[in-house]
């Protein structure tokens, strides 16, 4: 898994996290429910040393980046979801 830059690890919180779900479903028409659940499952199937919010970054890059790239025409491998959630620490 690649590594979250150093802004991001230290300054993420669950509050962040919660933004992400909404900037999701107003931009994108996320099914949060669904999604949630999805991330739930994710999550509960971590190691025990596995953060919530390390889940949350891991779930995004593996789950929802190659989706939003797709929906955004961007090569496969662009850090769209690294870049979401910098601008989610900036700006919301």
């Amino acid at each position: 898994m690649e590594k979250l830059p150093q802004d991001i690890t230290r300054q993420f919180q669950e509050v962040h996290m919660e933004k992400t779900w909404k900037v999701l479903e107003q931009r994108f028409s996320f099914n949060l429910r669904a999604w949630k659940a999805d991330f739930n499952h994710y999550f509960q199937s971590q190691a025990r040393g596995i953060s919530e919010r390390q889940a949350f970054a891991e779930f995004g890059k593996k789950k929802i980046e190659p989706l939003l790239n797709l929906i955004l025409k961007r090569e496969q491998y662009h850090p769209t979801w690294t870049n979401l959630m910098r601008w989610i620490l900036k700006n919301k």
